[in-house]
């Protein structure tokens, strides 16, 4: 059956132009490279400390700690397991052959979504910083039905100039994309386990997504997906904007962060990280 699936998904990923991702490798990497800038850190703190004699001390600086709610190399260095393993497909928002970067969004895509059988859910934060507007959306639930089925989410990032009016907004110009990091959480077996399903790695985007094999349950709950994200911004004040969009939407800031507390965010500097249910 899983080797069907599998055939399926492959003639869907070249009719949709998505691509598949085994990610197992890549994960070790991200690892290995978070153990090495933490090293670094470490030694750069002691190599500017101060001349004078001190009393030695084997505790680390508190930065090293103080961050490490804030990444998600930082989570699992916690023990946290924020990293999926399944492969999955995604929309290359880098190609620049992508239609969706013509059209941007409408909430008449949504609509359409509906009508052939998607179940998704999404969440819209507006906020205004540099002159323009942003909105920055997250949708999760079941993208395709039927004998074969993925559930995944999105994470994507929209401008529009100050004075607009109405629900349309444009794709960004490349510029203002953001770094972002992405995790989809699935409690596919209705146990109340949330299970890390797939990652899209640190990088820059304006709009992240992945999908993975499988379908809700028949009530298409889409609760039972979460969505776990880490943005840094282009400076404070922009941070700052979006911190304050999510509070007005709901969310609950905290001041130290779990990947198990959902619809909660944090902010440190110009990173913002949160989970979505």
């Amino acid at each position: 059956m899983k080797k069907i699936i599998a055939t399926a998904l492959s003639i869907l990923v070249g009719a949709f132009g998505y691509t598949i991702v085994d990610q197992a490798i890549e994960d070790r990497v991200t690892n290995l490279e978070y153990a090495v800038s933490s090293l670094e850190a470490v030694v750069e703190s002691y190599h500017n400390a101060p001349t004078t004699k001190s009393p030695i001390t084997t505790q680390l600086p508190t930065t090293a700690v103080y961050h490490s709610d804030m990444s998600f190399s930082g989570l699992s260095s916690m023990g946290y397991n924020v990293f999926g393993s399944k492969p999955y497909i995604y929309n290359d928002d880098k190609d620049p052959n992508s239609l969706q970067k013509d059209f941007g969004y409408n909430p008449s895509y949504d609509l359409g979504a509906s009508l052939i059988d998607f179940k998704i859910e999404t969440e819209k934060i507006d906020f205004e910083y540099d002159g323009k507007q942003y909105r920055i959306q997250f949708w999760k639930g079941q993208y395709i039905s039927g004998d074969i089925g993925t559930v995944g989410g999105e994470v994507g990032v929209y401008t529009r100039p100050k004075d607009s009016v109405g629900e349309h907004y444009n794709c960004p110009a490349e510029d203002d994309w953001l770094k972002m990091e992405m995790t989809v959480f699935w409690d596919e077996f209705n146990n109340g386990e949330y299970l890390p399903q797939l990652t899209r790695h640190y990088d820059y985007f304006w709009w992240a997504t992945g999908f993975v094999d499988g379908r809700l349950d028949e009530n298409k709950n889409c609760d039972k997906l979460r969505i776990l994200c880490r943005i840094t911004f282009e400076s404070d004040e922009q941070a700052i904007e979006f911190d304050k969009a999510m509070a007005n939407n709901g969310f609950a800031k905290v001041g130290s962060f779990s990947p198990y507390e959902a619809n909660t965010y944090k902010r440190s500097g110009t990173d913002v990280i949160f989970l979505w249910q």
